[in-house]
Parts: structure tokens; sequence; C-alpha cells
């Protein structure tokens, strides 16, 4: 089941279905070429008749085996022998798993790093089904099972293996309520309404984009590589679970719309396009799985859904993403009881509490059911799972179909909300339009996870979610349809504070000037530590608050060696009793002499001059009174001979510029009025002389 609905939308006819399904089935390709733009599949009518025909012809080979159906084969045990640091299987399955994952999981507190769940599924097992049939869909060391298909001889031969637990029906409900748990600036867009809404827009102006988290995406599809919004994503890994092939995009085996769900809710996270669509975090790593069957609504999708999950926490992702659920399939497979959405029961549920142990972020859209009570759907239901509700782009109302908990447990569900209603969003032939649905607010909320996982690589989940629930509209009260609500992710980084983002350098009329988005609840006296190189000492600068989360630090050009030196920034919060440093490596920061450096879509003012102007040394000119009281206009400024063509001042942190007026000018003095009285902060005044571009900085407290 996949949550989204695109406008507009055309259907197929029955007979093309059919005669497309026929045609599939007679070159014994298990697939249907079934077009069904809605991205929604529980249609009740014509295509039964197609679907019943592709169930019969997709365990069946070339060669006339009988038919084969799938069963969930669940082993005894895990195999002989200890699974511990120092044992081969032990050491052997540890080099499958990323850095970041082990890193991610040593902060959960695990230790050692694998247990039991993590081993891997006993390989004499594994031979002994698969002699028996090689029809072998997925596998789960989590859940220790195996999905193979078997006719009714296998089954008895399987059923019959002394390593075998149970075997059963993969389009059933296989699990009982008695199981145990083991377990450049970003311009206004045809988006940025929506980024309002969480409040995104304060943390990409201050160059934060999601860089270095990593974020799993199990969808049906991504056709990333030729969409011009996810053309620059950085996609580490990606496996298609369906056909077992690292490759997500449609295949010619593929319905044509296999991979539409998943590239547009991609847009939504992560679509750099100008000023069409703006995605949360572009710039964050991606792990895509593709688990979904747009063939179909049947039970062993959740199967793959387990296995991609697994895939992508061994992968290393800090977060996951899914605006897939299930409980309602075709005729042929059982649906799920209500009161089986516990939290802990159903086999995707369980997969994101056991992920969620192991450190991973873990968000999953409600459903697109609502408005009435329990209409969530699984793993929405998982204790662990953050469950994402819709809202409308007001950031208020509630979007009239996002699903409502609790969860049959009674946990209240969703967690929370985003804009779920007319989002816009870029679909695969390239079109920038609009479409709703929970499963597009859940990549929202897992992309300002990622923000928040940027700001704070080291910060235990736990801290994150509180943050997140502090820092959202309706705090730490909650309903079952909206949860806590929309999040506010600036102040949620503000709450985990402090954390430096990566500061610019620019060129102001006091010389080099370091600027940093410094994100904390309090405000801070950072300071800045410059020196010219290793062996040299070092001079600490006390930075300048300017205005939100900006700080000034002013280099000393007696640090340098040459025209490079070296920088750190060091900022405590008493409220917190933390620490934040920038770098946060052993080594310091580099800073070119001259050199402007400005972290890609940060939002600060271009108040360097152009190549072809030479700015004048700007020692000499300077605001007499500094700082400046709140409130001043007129400025006396010294160290100038010529009167100005023009003066215009700036402000340091918005950008906005206004032209002054020269009241007069003597030999040592030029007066000057700006057009309204200054705000606190750090303001450029500009003197257009005629032969030179001039420079000067003020303060005003």
């Amino acid at each position: 089941l996949i949550l989204i609905t695109v406008l507009p939308s055309r259907m197929f006819h029955a007979a093309e279905l059919l005669h497309e399904a026929t045609r599939r089935a007679r070159s014994l390709l298990s697939t249907g070429n079934i077009n069904i733009p809605r991205m929604k599949r529980r249609q009740t009518y014509e295509t039964h008749s197609v679907l019943a025909l592709l169930a019969v012809l997709l365990f069946m080979s070339s060669e006339g085996h009988a038919q084969r159906t799938p069963y969930r084969i669940f082993l005894i045990d895990k195999g002989p022998g200890v699974f511990a640091p120092g044992e081969p299987l032990y050491e052997q399955t540890l080099q499958q798993y990323h850095p970041n994952a082990i890193r991610r999981r040593t902060l959960a507190g695990m230790d050692p790093v694998l247990d039991e769940l993590d081993r891997p599924i006993h390989d004499d097992y594994r031979k002994q089904v698969l002699a028996i049939s090689d029809s072998l869909l997925t596998s789960n060391p989590w859940m220790n099972y195996l999905v193979v298909g078997l006719n009714e001889n296998e089954y008895e031969r399987v059923k019959a293996l002394e390593c075998v637990r149970s075997v059963s029906p993969a389009n059933s409900v296989s699990y009982k309520l008695s199981l145990p748990e083991r377990c450049g600036p970003v311009p206004e867009t045809f988006q940025s309404e929506m980024l309002r809404v969480g409040n995104v827009n304060e943390l990409h102006d201050a160059g934060v984009f999601g860089q270095g988290a990593r974020v799993g995406v199990i969808d049906n599809g991504f056709r990333w590589k030729a969409m011009s919004s996810l053309s620059h994503v950085n996609v580490e890994d990606e496996f298609d679970f369906i056909h077992r092939r690292p490759i997500t995009a449609n295949q010619d085996n593929d319905v044509p719309l296999q991979d539409e769900h998943g590239s547009v809710i991609m847009s939504v996270a992560a679509a750099w396009y100008g000023d069409q669509v703006m995605g949360v975090a572009p710039f964050s790593t991606y792990l895509l799985a593709k688990s979904e069957d747009m063939r179909y609504e049947r039970r062993i999708e959740e199967d793959l859904y387990v296995e991609a999950l697994w895939w992508v926490e061994r992968s290393g992702a800090d977060i996951s993403s899914s605006s897939l659920g299930y409980r309602y399939f075709d005729s042929s497979d059982a649906t799920t009881p209500y009161e089986l959405l516990n939290g802990s029961t159903t086999f995707p549920a369980r997969a994101i509490n056991i992920a969620s142990q192991r450190g991973m972020i873990c968000l999953t859209a409600a459903g697109n059911s609502g408005p009435s009570s329990r209409t969530i759907i699984t793993p929405a239901d998982a204790d662990s799972a953050l469950a994402i509700g819709g809202i409308a782009l007001d950031g208020l109302s509630a979007w009239s179909n996002s699903s409502w908990g609790p969860s049959a447990s009674g946990r209240q569900k969703p967690e929370f909300a985003a804009p779920a209603e007319r989002v816009p969003v870029q679909q695969v032939n390239g079109l920038v339009g609009r479409a709703s649905g929970t499963s597009l607010a859940t990549p929202y909320v897992a992309a300002q996870v990622a923000l928040l996982r940027q700001l704070y690589p080291a910060v235990h989940p736990s801290y994150i979610r509180q943050a997140m629930i502090d820092a959202s509209r309706f705090g730490r009260q909650t309903d079952s349809v909206l949860g806590h609500g929309a999040l506010d992710v600036a102040r949620a980084a503000r709450i985990l504070g402090p954390s430096i983002a990566e500061p610019a350098v620019v060129i102001t009329a006091g010389g080099m000037v370091v600027l940093a988005p410094i994100f904390a609840i309090d405000t801070l006296r950072p300071m800045l530590y410059q020196r010219a190189n290793a062996s040299t000492p070092e001079i600490a600068i006390q930075g300048e608050y300017l205005i939100g989360n900006w700080y000034a630090f002013r280099l000393q050009e007696a640090y340098y060696d040459g025209n490079t030196t070296q920088v750190r920034i060091v900022a405590s919060s008493q409220a917190t009793k933390r620490t934040a440093v920038f770098p946060a490596s052993a080594e310091m920061m580099s800073v070119s002499r001259g050199a402007v450096s400005i972290p890609c879509g940060m939002r600060i003012p271009s108040i360097i001059v152009s190549v072809d102007e030479t700015p004048e040394p700007l020692a000499e000119v300077r605001v007499a009174g500094m700082p400046l009281a709140r409130h001043s206009r007129t400025l006396d400024v010294r160290g100038l001979d010529t009167t100005p063509l023009s003066v215009r001042i700036t402000n340091a942190v918005t950008g906005a510029t206004y032209a002054c007026e020269v009241l007069g000018h003597d030999q040592s003095t030029l007066s000057v009025m700006t057009p309204s009285a200054l705000g606190t902060g750090t303001w450029v005044l500009e003197f257009r002389l005629p032969d030179a571009v001039v420079h000067c900085s003020l303060i005003v407290l």
C-alpha cells in the first residue's frame, strides 16, 4: 500500500490490462504491465481477473514445474557455536556493516555492536531448504526466516526438516498476539510555503541542508538519475528487493509507473531545482530500497519491507523513511486484524523496533484512511516508529484523509504531522505539480531529522526525539489526529544546542570576518581561536552577536602565516551545559587572506565588491562613536578625503540595502543620514568614489 495521490490521473481500461498481462504471461515474465498513475491500488473492480492471473503465473518457471506458492520458513535457531567478538563468523559479519552503522549502534549503547539477532541465518540450514526449492524470494536474520516458493511436495519436505520450526503461507497472517518481542541561498520557490511550515528555511539560510546525514528510503522505486530535481543527489547505494538487482529505476519487466511514487516522495526530501522545487535535505546521503511491488497488494511485500529495512540499517543509515503501509491485501491474501496493530506484532513493526534499538530513527506514514479513529496501518503502529500524519499548508489544519490512531495497544499515533495536502513535487515526467498524502509528509519529517543529524551527529536518538517533541506545535500535548503537530526544526536545533554550522568568511571594512551560525536556546559568548600555524600561539577572539543564530568574529592580521591562518570556534551553553566545537576534528579550519568562502545555499549579504572594483585600504575609514546606539540615523565617517558619488548601507545578515543621504563633508568628517533608524547588528556602509569603492562596517547595539 502506497500513500499518495498525484493529480491529474488516468487509468487503463480493464481490457488493456488483461491483454498486456496475458502477453507478459506468454513470455513467462513474472510481471503485468499495469499503468496506474494514481499510485494507490485499492481498486475493487475489473483488474481482479488480471491480478489473479498474475498470482497464478508468478511462481511458475519456464520448465513447467508445478505451481509454487510463497512460504515463510522459520528456522529453529541460528545454528551452533558462539556469536561473539573474536569469533570468525562475528568478525566476517561485522565487515559487512557500514562504519556509520557501527558508530550509531555504539552511540545507542550496544556492546558488542552485533547481537544474536544480527547473526546470519545458519548457512547449513539455508542450504537444506534451498536444496528442496531454489525459489528464494527474500530472507532476514532479524526474523530468522526465509521466504521461498514451494509446491505441495516441496512444502511437505521442507516442513519435515529438523532445522525448520514452522512453515506458513506468506499470504497469511502468520503471527499471533502472544509472540514475544525480541526486539546558493535558496530562492523563493514553488515549495517555499511548504518549507515554512516546519521552519526549514531558517536552517537552509544557515547553510544546513543535511550534509553528512545518512537517510534510507524504502518505496516502490526511484528514477532519480533522470529527474532534474534529483540528478544532484548523493545516492551511495540502491537495491531492488523485488527483482534482486542494484538499480531501483524502472526496467523492462517493471510496470510503467512502478517507480513513480518513490521518485515523487524523494523530491520532497531531496530536490534541488532552482526556483521550482526545493527539498528539505537535498545534500544528505541516501540509500534507496525498492520493496513495494505495483503488480499487486500481497503480504510478501511485508517480507520485502523487512529485508529492505535490515539492509538500510546495515548500510549505516541514521534515519529510515517509508511511505508504505500494510493491512488490506488482494483477495488471495488475508487482511490483518486491527487488534494485531499493537506496535510489536506485525513483521514490519517488529523490524522497526529492532532497527530503533540499534540507534536508527525510523519514520513511516500514518496512512490515508481518515478521518476516523483506529485507521492507521502497520508499521505506523510500531512502538518505536515515528508515525507521520498529514496537515494542510497552514501548518494547523489536519488533512482530511490522514489516518488516526490510537494503535490497538492504545498508544497515541501519529507522533508528528507535516504537509500532506497539495504539496509541490516533481513527477517522473519532469513536470512540477502538486500531490497529496501522508506519503509526502513522511519524507518531509525524515529530512528534518537529517538536518538535526547534520548538526548533532553524536547525540543519542532519544534526545533528538525529545527535542522534536518540545519543538513541535503542540509540545508535549498529543492526540490521535496530529500527534504533537508540525515540527519547528530550527527550534529543535536550538534545544539540542549548541551546534556550529559551517561558517562563512567574508570581507568587510574591518578586514576578514568569520560569520558563524550557532544554534542554542541562550545567547552565547563564543570564542574563535586563531593561530598562524601549529607551532605558533593562539589568540582568543570573542564573537559579536548579530541577529538570530549569527555571530561574527574579526580575524587579526598579525596571526597569518603568509596568506593563511587557522581558526577554531568554541561555543558553550550555560542553559544546556554543552559545548560545541567547529571543526569537530583535530584539524583547524584554514582561512586564506582575501578569499571569500560561503557554504552552498547560505543566505548572507553580498558585501563583496565586484571583480572590476578594488576596495581602497580600509584601515583609516571608520564610523565615529562605535558602537552606535540603537535607532541611530546620523553617522559621522572619518578618513574619506573625497566626497562620494553615492552612499548606501547594507544589513550584514539580511542583505537588505538602503540608499543614504550625504548631509555634508569637510576635511575630517563625512556626515551621512540613513533612511530610517538602524536596528541592532552589523551594518556595512558602501561609498562610491569617482575612482574606487570603499566599505566601512559599523556595529549597532
